[in-house]
């Protein structure tokens, strides 16, 4: 499991509760570029592509990808136990939300030891697979639990 250092004190029942907070921009076709704040400029910059281990990408996440449409695959920086649960809240010049759910696929491993992932999809109000609308940028909150203590 994850072995770094967290914040320790939550507030839940639930043990070894961690939560990151990715940034995914969304382009043309469904195109994801995951974003990394920046202090200074006060804006989001495109995260590292290239390194090992916790050089690539940012904040628990190494990267995102697009494998269909409202289909995200999200490799992550360490493993966990299980995952509880993933809310989003979307971001851009209208307010408009064009994607509604987001479903977390069974075939997911966040425990793999070597490429923890999280597969998810998003959908329509409607009920079917479908990309972000060009421009948006999801802000998601993705919750694990990284014991398996009862």
């Amino acid at each position: 499991m994850a072995n770094r250092q967290y914040q320790q004190f939550q507030g839940t029942l639930q043990k070894g509760i961690v939560t990151l907070y990715p940034v995914v921009a969304v382009g043309a076709s469904g195109a994801v570029t995951l974003k990394k704040w920046n202090p200074t400029t006060k804006a989001y910059d495109n995260a590292s592509t290239t390194g090992v281990g916790y050089q690539k990408g940012t904040d628990g996440v190494s990267s995102v990808s697009r494998t269909g449409a409202g289909l995200w695959s999200i490799v992550l920086q360490d493993n966990y136990f299980r995952v509880i649960g993933v809310r989003a809240t979307t971001f851009n010049s209208t307010g408009a939300v064009g994607a509604q759910m987001i479903g977390i696929d069974t075939d997911s491993d966040v425990a793999s030891a070597s490429a923890p992932t999280l597969k998810i999809n998003i959908q329509s109000s409607a009920g079917t697979s479908a990309d972000p609308t060009s421009g948006d940028r999801m802000h998601l909150e993705i919750v694990f639990q990284n014991s398996s203590a009862p």
